[in-house]
């Protein structure tokens, strides 16, 4: 479980670290059961204990349900309906979630929901119709979540108080099988966001993004036979990872479709890559295999370079693939590699970074 001290009741967790800051006001209001403005609808009692664990016997619902969560032994339900939320939602660890049976959740005024138990999404919504809602975040959670079928649509990133996230939708170390789902409109860094967790995304969507579609950190994964369309910025953009990506499309990205970062290795099959400004990127001691692929109106077909120092240079190693109407085949740095169905690029540019992050290709990330 998790450890709940007076300097850890909200975590304020970077891109790529996990670090906690006190809020004194809200441990405050926890503490004295006040916590519907500060901490959400679900409210639980905090023992005065130098330290406890985060579960049921010390951290307790004392919030009347019976509009909203339907509470049943480890299980808090949602079934069928229609719900409008405009506080934060912060749901404590030793529960499962059930969000099911075409139940409709609109985000207001700033609302999330934020959960340290595991989920179970099945044909629901989960929207914001004044695009303020600020996510759906799942942190910790001790077992697999899963959805299917559910749509998160027109939701932001969490920003509240001392506590941000960069995505609409976040699994923090946190496992999570997806299915059939949509991730729609994300005003936000990342519309998905996995940190330190296995996943499997499968026959899914992520459409309209502010930013990057899909990111990734220190996490291993499946993406198959998805669709990510009209990116602001990446397609899937992984950072210390493993990703195999297998019949997916990426159409009209605006900088990288698919960006493996930061000793990370990204296994590609079957990919239409359509409307790129840059079509498979490999940086930082990392390496990118692709096979069977198709790439088109792109700017650049290929892209392999260093850009932190205390990394190194990549590899792309591509077959079987068909690609045209592009500006550049290939931009690889020195000491970076590029072999197409076994045979070595010999191309080689002087940093490749001056060319990239919209200076002449690309786009500069936005926040």
């Amino acid at each position: 479980n998790k450890i709940l001290t007076d300097n850890l009741i909200l975590s304020k967790i970077s891109k790529h670290k996990s670090e906690y800051s006190l809020n004194k006001k809200l441990i405050e209001s926890i503490k004295n059961h006040k916590v519907g403005k500060y901490a959400g609808e679900l409210s639980w009692s905090i023992s005065e204990n130098k330290e406890h664990t985060q579960s049921k016997e010390n951290c307790y619902p004392n919030y009347d349900f019976s509009s909203f969560f339907n509470l049943e032994g480890d299980k808090l339900t949602i079934d069928g309906k229609e719900i409008e939320i405009n506080s934060p939602v912060i749901i404590p660890s030793g529960y499962v979630v059930e969000i099911k049976n075409q139940s409709k959740i609109n985000l207001i005024q700033g609302a999330f929901i934020l959960s340290y138990s595991p989920v179970e999404l099945k044909n629901s919504f989960i929207e914001s119709s004044d695009s303020t809602g600020r996510g759906f975040h799942v942190i910790n959670a001790n077992a697999l979540s899963s959805i299917d079928s559910v749509i998160f649509s027109n939701l932001k990133n969490l920003d509240f108080l001392t506590w941000k996230l960069p995505s609409a939708v976040t699994f923090y170390e946190s496992p999570v099988k997806i299915y059939n789902s949509q991730f729609l409109g994300a005003n936000c860094e990342d519309a998905l966001n996995i940190f330190r967790a296995d996943y499997h995304l499968e026959s899914s969507i992520i459409q309209n993004t502010f930013s990057d579609a899909f990111d990734a950190d220190f996490s291993n994964g499946i993406i198959k036979n998805c669709k990510i369309i009209d990116s602001g910025n990446d397609g899937v953009d992984v950072s210390g990872s493993h990703v195999e990506i297998i019949d997916c499309e990426f159409i009209r990205i605006a900088d990288k479709a698919i960006s493996a970062g930061e000793n990370s290795t990204i296994d590609v099959k079957n990919a239409l890559i359509k409307g790129a400004s840059l079509g498979v990127v490999a940086k930082d001691l990392s390496k990118v295999n692709i096979e069977s692929s198709k790439i088109t109106e792109s700017e650049v077909v290929f892209c392999a370079f260093q850009k932190k120092k205390e990394f190194g240079p990549s590899k792309i190693n591509a077959s079987e693939i068909t690609y045209d109407l592009y500006k550049e085949e290939n931009l690889i740095e020195k000491g970076s590699s590029l072999k197409i169905d076994g045979k070595k690029v010999h191309n080689y540019r002087d940093d490749v970074r001056k060319y990239l992050y919209g200076n002449e290709y690309g786009k500069k990330t936005v926040k």
